[in-house]
């Protein structure tokens, strides 16, 4: 990160600018010069490689519930006679389920999400459900589930969640109506043909 303190432009010239930015971006994801936004030389908001995000965004490293007897960044052994693809399988059908759910209480909307303490705390349990088997999924097969939006899945607990650890309803919420229909669209895109999945 350079020390030279950044120029604030318009969004208007950062819209006219932003193909050139993005070049910029792909070359040198960790120097780019990030483009700052706001009026009257008042920076407001910030466009940057996606790299340097995730580096602020998930600085502290995530670490997954494991079970006893398993070392840091180890899978649980695999049961008797279930292979690593049944596996993924079970794993993939667990998530599509917790995001169907999630799906469930939007479409009761938003004044049920407010109204009802209960459905906050629903969509948190099933935003950690999500995040933890996209986690395990990512670590049983990294080629396989290789898309960008595992990773981000799998750290979306640490975004609803302040640092004081109050619960951030309109992350969640966000997350529910936006971040899961994307979620369920690349799962969808990996799950095996009928006639390979038990």
């Amino acid at each position: 990160m350079t020390e030279r303190p950044l120029l604030v432009t318009t969004v208007a010239h950062a819209r006219a600018g932003l193909s050139g930015a993005l070049r910029r971006f792909r070359a040198d994801p960790e120097g780019a010069q990030p483009v700052v936004l706001g009026s009257h030389r008042r920076a407001e908001a910030v466009i940057l490689p996606f790299a340097r995000y995730e580096k602020i965004v998930f600085a502290a490293p995530l670490e997954p519930a494991r079970p006893a007897g398993t070392a840091e960044g180890e899978l649980p052994a695999l049961p008797a006679g279930v292979s690593p693809e049944d596996l993924a399988e079970r794993w993939l059908n667990g998530l599509i389920a917790a995001v169907d759910a999630g799906t469930e209480i939007v479409e009761r909307g938003r004044a049920a999400f407010r109204s009802d303490a209960a459905l906050p705390l629903a969509c948190e349990a099933l935003i950690a459900r999500v995040g933890e088997l996209a986690r395990l999924l990512t670590r049983l097969d990294p080629v396989r589930f290789d898309d960008p939006m595992w990773t981000l899945a799998a750290h979306n607990r640490q975004i609803v969640v302040h640092q004081d650890n109050r619960v951030d309803e309109q992350s969640i919420w966000m997350l529910i109506t936006e971040g899961f229909p994307e979620i369920a669209e690349v799962a969808a895109s990996v799950r095996l043909p009928r006639e390979h999945a038990r």
